[in-house]
This record gives structure tokens, sequence and C-alpha cells, in this order.
């Protein structure tokens, strides 16, 4: 009987959705996940401490679920047998404790919100939202096999988050005079946060597809060698969207962050710090254009320059944060 003649009788097989099942031991990843417990719990201890003066975690219930779910989150990656980068749960992990631990120090009544007639305090809405995030970036984990589709729709992607971006200059709520949130039913929330992920997955795909024609082809501008000028689009359209960030939205923050992820992966993937001079030089002059056309952000400068001058207004939280820093401790 023929080779051929042999797989035409074999047994069928399912589809490989979720290729080969081994398990494989993540020893550094599990390492560094007791790590990440042993500094929640004795940042959970001080806590306790200071609010109440015992030596006993502060919410040690939400610490224990948050935990376990790193565990169940760990033991899911080892039983799947996949190959992923063993650092990013663990990261990821120590930044969403902490952020448990700085809602619980607050009153917790200060936000609250009600799930199917259940109302939860600040600690606890943080909690439901960590846990609803590492569910969704586990199942992610095992389930994807390849990026390959992540690539194949980038301008999708890019278009989703200008929309989102567009939506919240539209109907975005405006709270202490920015415009950051976008409530669609009992559900509120910053679609900059989740832009933040739109902006790597489009970038890594244009770059990593248009990469050899930034690198190779150039076209000079006295000393400088830039890339042909129809892929600097990208650049300018990234230089148009943070300004626009901070023009209608007055977030600053979210606007250096973009477009500094953004000069760093054009960095990593071409080397060429050429282009990142003209990005750095680009966004300073619309900075400092738009620091004299519009007052909320010549004020953000006054309080960085000088947050003593208005202590009890303008410059209150830099200085309250300023004498936090001097008093040191945990």
């Amino acid at each position: 009987m023929t080779s051929d003649a042999t797989r035409a009788i074999r047994a069928p097989t399912l589809p490989r959705v979720l290729g080969p099942i081994r398990p494989r031991p993540r020893w550094q990843e599990l390492r560094l996940l007791a790590l990440v417990a042993i500094a929640l719990a004795v940042g959970s201890v001080s806590l306790g401490a200071t609010v109440s003066g015992s030596l006993w975690p502060y919410d040690a219930q939400g610490l224990a679920i948050y935990l376990g779910a790193l565990l169940v989150a760990h033991v899911a990656q080892v039983l799947a047998g996949r190959r992923t980068d063993q650092v990013l749960l663990p990261t990821v992990a120590m930044l969403g404790g902490i952020s448990l631990l700085l809602m619980q120090r607050l009153p917790q009544d200060l936000v609250t919100q009600t799930f199917f007639g259940a109302t939860f305090g600040l600690a606890e809405v943080q909690l439901i939202w960590l846990l609803c995030g590492l569910a969704v970036a586990t199942t992610l984990g095992i389930v994807v096999r390849s990026d390959s589709w992540l690539r194949r729709y980038k301008y999708t992607w890019a278009a989703a988050g200008v929309g989102l971006l567009l939506l919240t200059f539209v109907f975005g709520t405006e709270i202490n005079g920015q415009r950051l949130t976008l409530q669609i039913g009992p559900f509120s929330g910053q679609p900059t946060e989740l832009l933040k992920v739109i902006l790597v997955v489009f970038l890594a795909g244009y770059l990593s597809e248009n990469r050899a024609l930034i690198v190779e082809q150039d076209t000079r501008l006295g000393p400088l060698r830039l890339p042909p000028l129809p892929y600097l689009a990208p650049m300018v359209a990234m230089w148009a969207i943070a300004l626009g960030i901070v023009v209608v939205q007055r977030d600053l923050g979210a606007a250096l962050l973009f477009f500094g992820v953004f000069l760093a992966m054009l960095y990593v993937a071409t080397g060429r710090i050429s282009l990142v001079v003209i990005g750095l030089v680009l966004f300073l002059l619309g900075s400092a254009l738009m620091a004299t056309l519009f007052d909320h952000l010549r004020t953000r400068v006054d309080i960085w320059l000088d947050p003593f001058a208005d202590p009890l207004g303008a410059g209150y939280q830099v200085v309250q944060a300023l004498h936090a820093f001097a008093r040191g401790g945990l």
C-alpha cells in the first residue's frame, strides 16, 4: 500500500485550532510570580499597619483572590504548553497588584459601580476588572497561536482606534476639564487605554511590512537621511493625533506616551536615530505652538515650572506629591 493510500484511510484528525497540547513548565514565570506575591503581601501588611495599626494584610480576601487568579493563569499557561514570554505576566501582575493596593487605601465609597444588582466599592471594582483582564489575556495567550491576523488587519485596527478617539471627542464625558471617558450603558472607561494596545499592534504590523523600504531607501534633506516621503505619512499622522489629544482631550500624558511609543518602535525597527530626532523636534514645536494657543496647556507648563506659585490651587497635587516624597516611608 502506498503512502498516499495510507494517508487516505487514516482516521480524520481535528483541525489544529489550538495545536498540540503538551504541558511545559514555566519556572522563570513561577519564580517571578512568587516575588510579586511577596512584594504585594508586604505592601498589604504595610497598608494594614498604617490604617489599622495591625501587622496583618489590610484586605486579605481581595489579595488572596488576586494572587489565586494569577496562579490559575500560570497553571493554564503551563498546561497549554505555550512558549510565550515568561516575564510579561509577572510584570503586569505587579502593576495590577500595586493598583489594587492603591485603591484599597482610598475611601471605598469614592467610586462605586453596580453589577447585577450588587454595589461594589472602589477596590472591589478594581479587582473585578483585573480579573476580567487576566481572564481575557490568558485565554488569548492560549488560543491564539499566530499573530498573523493582527498584521493582516493592521489598518482595520488603526481605523477602530481612531474611531474610538473620535467617539470620545464627540460623546465623551468631561471631568475636571478633560474629555477622556466614554460611557456605554452601565459601563464607562477611557478609550485611550485600549488605543495604547491598538497603537502598538498597528505600528508593529506597519514597520514589519515596510522596514526594508524605510531602511534601505532614503531621501536626503541637508545632512539628514529620510525614508521615502510616502513612508513618512504615519509619522505625520501620529504627530497630528498626539497633538489632537492634547488639544481636544487635554491629556498631555497620553499624548507623550503615544508619541514616545511610536518613536521607540520606529528606532527599534530601523536603527535610525535621525527619525527619532525629527519626531522629537516636530513634537516639541507643536507643543510649543499649542502652549501659546491654549490656556490649559500653558497652565500645565507653569505648574511644572513652579508648583509653589499656587500651592492651594493649580499646583496643589504637585505640591502634595512633593511633600509625600519628602516625608518618605513605605
